[in-house]
């Protein structure tokens, strides 16, 4: 077998995150070290049942491997657990047979059943706990100026652990190293969530969201916004916005939201420094969902900076329009009156008076849910970024 250095280790306890997904965690024999493995949903209730004892679990798999022990007349000796770069974790039966040790690979799962089961030694390699294992004393300040490896190790360890606020500092390294894969966005909008910080959980999984739509991952597109669906977004108290004020700028991250659908954040055109959301070459739409609502108070119009790169049709500028979606209203939708653009940059203005049906309460405009742009005539040929959004 492999020689390469193990800790022996035990199995500690199941962590349930929900009837999909769990966390299995070995612990070395003085508790220093631990292992968090990841199980789906059927293993997870293969080893509920195991570890509830009396029970097997209900596991085609683990029972084919007892019987094959069983008619082999081999002896479970140990299970190991080793790292390869690809896929990861992996875990290998070792049995005697008349003497002769053999070893074969399945799946992490009905190994660790099986060893739980016949009360076989855990074996994990020093690599593989040096990738994926979390020593008892390592919080997640360590993973200030870590490179991405062992943002990784932090990030997977302590979810599997549940210390949540460890996992996040070690997630958001992991966001800071490598930004254009906001696949971590996901992850650290769930441990949001685990938090109860429901207003940071939808910045994150909105960010998700969109990479998700943007790299064609239609099954973990469906999947985020099953998580998002499941946020109280009710528990967000509505923010008053008093004008004049930043609604969006992308350069700022105070004022980031990151929620404009499938397009992607961009360096500003010919504004040095800046940044920009670019629409998708297909769209003639987009949507500015705010976190939770907002109401705006001594506000009369909002300013919009938007690049259109053209070229503009025979001449002719393009009609954009605005729409504003309120909570708690019957009607819900106000929209506003064309504005004209022109190839460059322009700061068109729209006025609330001027949006159909929109009654002003008082001074106060709300609780606004999103903002919305629309070339209603066909989008422009040429790429069309927005660059920020101010009410005034």
């Amino acid at each position: 077998m492999n020689d390469e250095k193990k800790v022996r280790m035990r199995i500690k306890e199941l962590k349930e995150k929900d009837a999909l997904v769990s966390v299995l965690v070995l612990a070395d024999e003085r508790e220093e070290r631990f292992l968090p493995v990841r199980l789906g949903g059927p293993s997870t209730k293969a080893m509920r049942l195991e570890l509830a004892g009396g029970h097997r679990a209900p596991s085609a798999v683990q029972d084919l491997l007892a019987n094959a022990l069983k008619h082999m007349n081999g002896k479970l000796v140990r299970i190991e657990l080793r790292w390869e770069d690809r896929p990861g974790l992996l875990a290998m039966i070792v049995i005697d047979q008349d003497g002769t040790e053999t070893g074969f690979p399945t799946r992490i799962a009905d190994a660790l059943a099986l060893a739980h089961r016949y009360d076989a030694p855990i074996l994990v390699s020093e690599f593989a706990l040096a990738r994926q294992g979390i020593s008892a004393g390592e919080t997640g300040e360590k993973a200030a100026g870590a490179d991405w490896m062992e943002a990784f190790r932090l990030t997977c360890g302590f979810t599997g652990l549940g210390r949540l606020d460890d996992a996040i500092l070690a997630c958001r390294r992991l966001r800071e190293l490598d930004p254009p894969n906001e696949s971590w966005c996901v992850t650290l909008g769930s441990l949001y969530a685990r938090k109860g910080l429901v207003a940071a959980a939808a910045v994150e999984l909105y960010k998700g969201l969109a990479w998700q739509m943007r790299e064609g991952y239609v099954k973990g597109a469906v999947d985020v916004a099953k998580d998002m669906a499941t946020l109280d977004f009710d528990s967000i108290k509505p923010r008053m916005v008093k004008a004049p004020a930043m609604i969006e700028d992308f350069a700022t991250p105070e004022f980031n939201n990151e929620c404009w659908g499938a397009g992607e954040v961009i360096p500003s055109p010919d504004r040095p420094g800046g940044k920009a959301y670019r629409l998708g070459t297909e769209r003639d739409w987009c949507i500015l969902n705010l976190l939770g609502t907002q109401t705006w108070e001594g506000a009369r119009t909002l300013r919009v900076d938007v690049h259109v790169a053209g070229p503009e049709k025979g001449g002719k500028p393009f009609p954009l329009t605005l729409g504003l979606s309120l909570a708690g209203r019957m009607e819900g939708f106000y929209s506003s009156g064309p504005v004209e653009l022109k190839t460059g940059w322009n700061q068109p203005v729209f006025r609330f008076a001027d949006l159909a049906g929109l009654k002003l309460d008082g001074a106060a405009i709300g609780p606004v849910v999103n903002i919305q742009f629309l070339f209603h005539q066909g989008r422009p040929a040429g790429a069309i970024s927005f660059a920020g959004v101010r009410l005034e």
